[in-house]
């Protein structure tokens, strides 16, 4: 057995990386598409940050990386190269031990999956491009027992920028930016790859920023992150580790610099 290669993830901002959700929680998936057609996946309110973007294949169906979609979920990805067989089961944790649950499998190129012993039928199959398997995000959810809804727009607020604690309330929005500008690419951050904007808060933001952060710093994983949204687009799901008292802060993702100057144009026409 060996483990197939996958993508890192692309989207990084300001801290580091998005949390993972037990499999026990069970909370609903929602799949739309943002007003530049591309398909997000939120686990509840949490955004899914994928390293290759999904699409939809000839069937119809929403197809996901998915190591990205399992590790958020709590689980472990597996290849099988002589069956060209993805595996699933419960991720091995300290407090769990050994991994146990029910398994589950999708063959590349086969119209069906199976959960442990019992095979199901399916309209589509999963998919190698490019070393990243992709699998059937309906398939995937029925499987686990998640339920999945889909829909054509966004539905968080209408701000260009919005950011949300992981109760989903409002923590600043577009209300309490001063400035928006592309970081030159000789100034940006070294853990930083790619376009990327700087927004400046005003004073009022800048301390609701910093009291915000510093309460969720002391939230214990998975709780300890913040949501950011762009135009109704999930961006990235940072955690948070201390207070940021800077009053300005640096959000990437996987943005095209012609893309990131049109976040800041549109960020600073609604100012």
């Amino acid at each position: 057995m060996k483990k197939l290669f996958f993508a890192s993830v692309l989207a990084l901002t300001f801290f580091c990386t998005y949390p993972v959700i037990g499999v026990e929680a069970r909370p609903e998936l929602h799949v739309y598409k943002t007003e530049h057609d591309t398909i997000r996946v939120t686990i509840g309110s949490t955004p899914v940050l994928f390293s290759v973007e999904p699409f939809i294949d000839t069937a119809g169906r929403t197809q996901v990386p998915v190591r990205d979609i399992a590790e958020q979920l709590g689980m472990e990805v597996s290849w099988f190269e002589d069956e060209k067989q993805i595996s699933i089961s419960p991720a091995v944790t300290e407090d769990k031990g050994g991994a146990g649950g029910d398994s589950y499998h999708f063959v590349i190129g086969e119209n069906r999956y199976r959960k442990n012993s019992t095979y199901y039928e399916a309209d589509t199959s999963a998919v190698i491009i490019n070393d990243t398997a992709f699998v059937p995000l309906r398939f995937f959810c029925e499987m686990l027992g998640y339920g999945i809804s889909f829909t054509d727009n966004s539905t968080p607020g209408t701000a260009a920028v919005e950011f949300y604690d992981c109760l989903g309330n409002l923590i600043l929005d577009t209300d309490d930016i001063i400035s928006c500008q592309v970081v030159p690419e000789s100034e940006r951050p070294d853990n930083v790859n790619g376009p990327c904007l700087e927004l400046r808060f005003s004073d009022e933001g800048s301390a609701a920023f910093a009291a915000a952060t510093a309460r969720i710093s002391q939230y214990a994983a998975p709780d300890d992150y913040i949501s950011i949204y762009i135009y109704g687009e999930p961006i990235s799901v940072p955690r948070v580790s201390e207070a940021i008292n800077s009053g300005k802060v640096i959000i990437s993702g996987s943005f095209t610099d012609d893309y990131a100057q049109e976040l800041a144009d549109m960020i600073l026409i609604q100012k």
